[in-house]
């Protein structure tokens, strides 16, 4: 199993984290695992997302033997349709976080109080709320939201997942500082996708700068103070490139991207492709 799925299947309670996916679909395989596993450990599954993402729950919930009718019923899981909630609460004029706050507090309460308790329950939560604002610019806004889920989740057992998709190799991505999504969350995970990535942007760094960095991502170099989140590997190296050498971290990438592009299509036709988490059993 990898170290990058084992957090989507066993979260420890209480466990704020999140993951910068390069891709929706890829997003989409992680949720998968999260919400799956959870079901199995016969834990209350609540997600916040986009209409297109609860619909592909249902779907493979139901391909996997289970009804997802009945769950609902049941109080074992919850879907809520995250982007009405964000119009509902958090228009970009006059935002109600007082209100908005109420909204998942009560849906929270409610889901405590229903089904199974014995031996504690416990309710695996999954939002992407965040990600609609981030992906929006209005970062502000979403660290708010983040600093909100962080005083609704403190005196609970609830792991929270916070989805993101967020392009590694796209000099774009990190307009908004990416550092801030660290601050806000107890770990930023690593993903399935980073390592062929990572190998990408180290590829690009050794030809055109002249040296690895992956090697060194964990040395004191990459953090301003002792104050900085920890990152994954591949955005430390690019929040490095643009504080210390800013005149090549456009052209890194863009190599980066077509190194990341040849793997990708060589290991898409190889037997030993890279294990996606969403492709082992459950």
């Amino acid at each position: 199993m990898s170290s990058c799925s084992e957090i989507l299947r066993n979260p420890p309670k209480g466990h704020h984290f999140c993951q910068l996916h390069t891709t929706g679909k890829a997003l989409d395989r992680a949720l998968r695992v999260y919400v799956m596993a959870g079901l199995q450990k016969k834990e209350t599954v609540a997600i916040f997302s986009n209409a297109d993402r609860l619909g592909m729950i249902r779907t493979c919930i139901a391909d996997s033997g289970l009804d997802p009718e009945a769950l609902e019923a049941a109080g074992k899981l919850s879907l809520h349709d995250g982007s009405k909630t964000l119009e509902a609460f958090l228009s970009t004029t006059d935002p109600d976080w007082t209100g908005f706050r109420r909204a998942i507090q009560n849906t929270l309460d409610a889901l405590a109080t229903r089904g199974d308790h014995s031996g504690g329950k416990v309710i695996r939560i999954y939002g992407d709320m965040v990600n609609e604002l981030w992906r929006k610019k209005r970062t502000e806004d979403a660290v708010q939201l983040e600093k909100l889920w962080n005083e609704i989740l403190q005196d609970g057992n609830a792991p929270l997942f916070c989805g993101y998709e967020f392009d590694g190799l796209d000099p774009a991505a990190y307009r908004n500082p990416v550092n801030k999504i660290g601050y806000v969350h107890a770990e930023v995970a690593a993903t399935e996708e980073d390592e062929l990535s990572v190998h990408a942007l180290d590829r690009a760094c050794l030809e055109i700068i002249g040296f690895s960095l992956s090697a060194i991502t964990r040395s004191s170099i990459f953090r301003a103070s002792k104050n900085e989140p920890s990152l994954p590997a591949l955005q430390q190296i690019v929040v490095w490139l643009e504080r210390n050498l800013p005149m090549h971290t456009a052209e890194v990438l863009e190599r980066a991207r077509t190194h990341y592009s040849d793997a990708g299509l060589k290991r898409a036709f190889s037997p030993g492709d890279m294990r996606c988490a969403a492709n082992q059993p459950y």
